[in-house]
């Protein structure tokens, strides 16, 4: 969301629809539009306690009077110019010493535009603060990777109470629907099939929700649909979805094309799903080296999905040593509860919440979320006597007890 409320002033109105719809994509408010200068210095002669960020139109030298007049009127407001004539030396130089702190070329350009305004909202000591991304992907076939995403969504909407939205970029044809047993009014390829008109109440609009704090925008469902979309659209959709929920999940399928890597670029995090078997570690390994190589990725999150501990020559910290990851995490095997819960339609938690696959979903999401992970759940004899004591004795006890020591505690402060 854009930190400050915005003013529009000596905007043409050729540009005008432009600069409404791409603002209103960065959730950045506006306030008040203005024929120039003097009709905003009328309206609003002394600056008010908060600062507003000011759009203002220039195309040439001798309009930039407007920028210093603005300057001088509403000193420390940051200030913005939007100009046909970019390619001006004298005017950009002369817009900065008139107290202008970004220029824009008109027409816009949707990715320079935001990134103006996320570096305005930087030098004037404010952060903008879209929902954090995160990309679930499979390097193979089979490994879990969309009932991870599912099951990470839904963890990170019941157990943190973040709103949480599951993106499903299938185009073809998606499984979300049929995995959560929902009927969507609209998906993914309604929303990228008229891009134009692609703005956030359109997203809105198109969730479904599931259950509290979590919705998703799930893929063609009811019939096959071979769409071909350019990246820059596919972004434009997450770039919405982001401005609803502050952990926006996406369900990548593995194309391994320029729009899948385009793609992967807007994630915060990269969760990349694999499981123990020789060809999925061996594009797992591929995977993080290409990854690795390249510059503009968020870090990654490999991910052994049906996890078993004892497989030979498959341990996890083997292979983190092998591939040289600084972690791999493990998700626990419990494919019967996990089919059960696709089944019935029904996330993880409501299915089987004792799963332990939840468990390490939790440690996972809270990772992800930069959360202290959860206490690790005690197994074996040990484990289950502590458990049975704390669910039948302790609220029995009083509110001192014996330690190992002989010493008298309270109960709380006994291990």
């Amino acid at each position: 969301m854009f930190p400050f409320k915005v003013l529009l002033v000596g905007c043409s109105e050729c540009h005008l629809p432009d600069l409404r719809r791409e603002l209103q994509l960065a959730a950045a408010g506006i306030e008040g539009e203005y024929r120039d200068v003097a009709s905003l210095v009328a309206a609003q002669p002394t600056p008010g306690p908060e600062k507003r960020a000011v759009l203002v139109e220039v195309n040439s030298t001798a309009e930039l009077t407007q920028v210093a007049w603005l300057n001088e009127s509403y000193p420390g407001w940051p200030i913005m110019v939007l100009t046909e004539d970019s390619d001006n030396l004298a005017l950009l130089r002369g817009a900065m010493r008139a107290g202008a702190t970004q220029v824009v070329a008109l027409p816009l350009q949707p990715e320079d535009f935001h990134a103006a305004l996320t570096r305005l909202a930087v030098q004037f000591g404010r952060s903008v603060a879209p929902s954090r991304v995160i990309a679930v992907t499979g390097v193979t076939e089979g490994c879990g990777a969309t009932t991870l995403a599912i099951n990470l969504a839904s963890e990170i909407a019941s157990l943190h109470h973040h709103r949480s939205i599951l993106v499903e970029l299938a185009l073809p044809v998606g499984r979300l629907a049929g995995y959560l047993d929902v009927e969507p009014k609209f998906t993914t390829a309604d929303l990228l099939s008229d891009v134009d008109y692609l703005d956030v109440p359109v997203v809105r609009q198109a969730l479904t929700p599931v259950h509290e704090n979590f919705s998703i925008l799930a893929g063609p469902y009811r019939s096959l649909t071979p769409l071909s979309v350019p990246p820059v659209n596919v972004v434009r959709l997450l770039n919405c979805a982001r401005q609803l929920a502050p952990v926006l999940v996406v369900d990548m399928p593995y194309s391994y094309d320029d729009a899948y890597f385009q793609t992967l670029a807007v994630a915060n995090r990269i969760v990349v799903v694999a499981e123990q078997t020789v060809p999925s570690i061996h594009a797992l390994q591929l995977f993080c080296d290409t990854l690795q190589s390249r510059s503009g990725f968020g870090p990654l999150f490999p991910v052994l999905n049906h996890y078993h501990p004892g497989l030979a020559g498959f341990d996890a910290q083997q292979l983190q040593q092998r591939l040289k990851l600084p972690r791999i995490w493990t998700v626990a095997d419990d494919r019967h509860q996990v089919t059960e819960a696709i089944n019935n339609g029904r996330t993880l938690r409501q299915q089987a919440p004792r799963s332990p696959v939840l468990a390490d979903i939790d440690r996972l999401a809270a990772a992800l979320l930069n959360i202290p992970e959860p206490p690790p759940i005690e197994t074996g004899l040990r484990g289950w006597w502590r458990r049975l004591s704390r669910r039948f004795y302790l609220p029995l006890a009083t509110s001192k007890a014996v330690d190992p020591s002989g010493e008298w505690k309270p109960v709380s402060d006994i291990p």
